[in-house]
Order: C-alpha cells, then structure tokens, then sequence
C-alpha cells in the first residue's frame, strides 16, 4: 500500500484513568517474564518461568465479554522466558527468548487467532537473544535490542510477514541495552529504558521515539521515573502506560505512569495493587488496561490478574492513520454500528456493519476519506480518516 508521509490526528482521546481493580486469579501457573498480546478483542497469554525452575508452553485466552479464560493451542515451541512478542492484524508473532538450559533462541512463531493454530516461520537472521523490545506498525513488525551470548545489542529490524524476510535498519541511537520497553504510538514508537549490563548494574532512564515511515530516531526527555528496567509498556489510544519494573537501586517498584502522544507530558497514575513487581504480562482490550502474573518483590511468582480501567470522554476513532484494521471506542448502546466511507467529493466508497469495536478494512485507495458511523440511520460520529 502506499504510504502518506505525514501524522494527522484529529480526534484526540479523552481519558480518565480509575482504579485498578483486581480480578479473579489467572487460571494457569504463576510465571514472570512470560508474554501477552491481544488479538480480536481478546487477551492472550503464554510462555514465562514458573516456579520449581520450569517453563509453561500453555495459551490462555481471556475473553471480556465472559470474563473468562480459556486455553488455546498450547505453543510448540521450547520453553522459554524473556521472549518478544508484536501483532499485525489476527497474527501475533512470538520471537526468541531464553530457554532453561541455557540456550539462546531466534525461532519465530505465528499465532493465528481465528484458526488457533501454531506455525513455524523463518529463524531472525542475526543472533539468537533474549530480553528485546517487539512492536508493529501497519502491516509491518519491529526488533531489536536485547541481550546474546555475543554481548548486548543494539541492531533495529523490520519484519515483512507477506515474504517472511528480515531487514535490518539503522541502529537504535542509545547504548545497548536489554529489559527495555518498546510501544508504537501514533505511527511512531517509543523506546528506551532498560539494563546496560549482563548483571543487575546500570539502568537507563533514556527515550527515543522512532518514526516508522522516515526511519529515523528523535530523543525525547527522560522517563520522569528515573532509570528503570523490566517494566511493562503498553497504549491505550494516544497514551502509553508504564510502569512496575526494577529501579536502578535493584528494588522493584509499583508506579505507574502515563505518556500523552498529543502533548508529550507524563502523568503518574494509581501505583500497583500488588505493590512492587517486574516481568508482568500485560494486553489491552478496548480502554482497559489488563495486568497478568509477574514476580513480586519478595521474588515469589504471582497468578494475579488487575484491570486498569480508562473511560472515554468522547467517541474515538484509532489508529489515524489506519492501514488494515481500524478501531472504536463505541459503547454497548451503540453497537451493532453502519460505517459509511466518502471520498472528498461526497461520493461513497465503501460501508459495512459490525457488532464489535474494530473493522478490517478492504484494500482502499490511500488517501483521505469522511468516515461517518451511523445506527438505526442515526448519526452517531463523523471522522476524517486518513488511510495509508
């Protein structure tokens, strides 16, 4: 698809932060450092240390309209620790890690929601390694950083999906590092954080924000919670959460803060309900911010499983630009919703009906296009919609 080399954003999302809340306990074994991802509306989770030295290779799903967890297809690989994880459409891709004996890993895993089916793709190209940072943006997934046996890393990798091939981009412009944080917002990603060493001995407290389309990098102010690894990091809308993780005085901690894509400000949000933990899984469904196991400070692996819930001021439509599969924050009331597409000159393009919170998107032809979402021939939101 081509590629519009500008960001508008237009509808910006209004968001309350609540409590947290804490929900009944994760059905599988305690774990730290496993992953999570969401696909379709639901949460999943799999990999990670459990107790007695072992690994879980079991997928569990959760589903917010049941508010129940079931399991998937259980993942085929080794078991492992410390892997990466992004999704481009209803596929997650599961990336390296650490296994229990000691080997550092490079396979790489497809995940496909409607089919819950497991297939091995084509290993990373460069060394094997664990502890990276994963995101996607479009139809394209991100990699990089990280520690091997090699030392720790720096290299930035783009992946094609559609050819299964590796490229390698320019080097992330901080030190290396592993246990670092990596979100994409807005059509660009934040990155940073993170461990300089192989032990428990330095932290960062940098960021950098990298532009998908120019493929460049821009340092942006500190984290305001001063130097941390391990912490989870993850956007709702315009906004990115982060938070628990290792200070750089090695204790762990339970703050929790919030980064505004629009004005670039950072805000501090309620602190854990657990207290103190690093190597949590975490996804986000809709406006709701869902916390999953970790390691508490008493290095004793948790089932816990919290909710952070934001409330939506206004109708949001996300991402803008939007590629393949678009998003909207629309209450149960307005749901089942009529989507209209106009081209500029008012002419309709294409419409759809839906029962849930996203679309996926025919291939259309780049560019602008009024977006109005109708129910019962009610209008209920008009958006400018720019699509790559």
């Amino acid at each position: 698809m081509k590629l519009l080399y500008c960001l508008i954003l237009l509808t910006p999302l209004l968001l309350s932060a609540q409590n947290w809340e804490e929900l009944p306990n994760f059905p599988g074994d305690a774990r730290d450092d496993g992953v999570a991802f969401t696909l379709l509306g639901k949460g999943y989770c799999v990999t990670g240390k459990t107790d007695n030295n072992n690994t879980t290779n079991t997928l569990y799903v959760y589903d917010p309209v049941t508010k129940k967890w079931e399991p998937g297809s259980s993942f085929p690989g080794k078991g492992r620790q410390y892997a990466s994880v992004f999704t481009i459409r209803e596929t997650a891709y599961l990336i390296g890690g650490y296994s229990l004996n000691g080997e550092a890993l490079k396979d790489v895993w497809q995940y496909d929601a409607r089919s819950d089916k497991w297939v091995q793709k084509q290993d990373f190209p460069d060394s094997a390694r664990w502890s990276t940072v994963a995101f996607s943006s479009g139809d394209f997934g991100y990699f990089g950083l990280g520690a091997s046996f090699s030392g720790l890393k720096k290299d930035f990798w783009k992946y094609l999906p559609e050819k299964d091939k590796w490229i390698q981009l320019k080097d992330f412009p901080g030190e290396a590092r592993r246990d670092a944080i990596g979100v994409s917002i807005q059509g660009n990603a934040v990155v940073g954080l993170g461990l300089k060493s192989f032990d428990l001995n330095g932290h960062f407290e940098d960021l950098y924000r990298f532009d998908v389309i120019q493929q460049t990098w821009t340092q942006l102010n500190n984290f305001p919670g001063g130097k941390l690894s391990y912490a989870f990091a993850d956007k709702i809308g315009t906004k990115l959460i982060v938070g628990g993780g290792m200070k750089g005085d090695q204790n762990f901690q339970s703050k929790v803060y919030q980064y505004d894509g629009l004005t670039q400000n950072w805000i501090q949000l309620d602190s854990l309900l657990a207290g103190p933990m690093r190597g949590c899984s975490h996804f986000v469904i809709a406006n709701d911010f869902y916390l999953c196991t970790g390691l508490t400070a008493s290095f004793t692996r948790s089932k816990l499983f919290h909710r952070l819930q934001f409330t939506s001021q206004e109708f949001m439509v996300y991402p803008n630009p939007v590629q393949q599969q678009l998003y909207f924050t629309a209450s149960a009331d307005k749901l089942p919703l009529e989507i209209k597409f106009f081209n500029l000159q008012g002419k309709l393009i294409y419409e759809a009906n839906t029962a849930d919170n996203y679309l996926l998107l025919p291939p259309l032809n780049a560019g602008v296009y009024i977006c109005r979402f109708t129910k019962n021939n009610t209008l209920i939101h008009t958006e400018k919609l720019v699509i790559q």
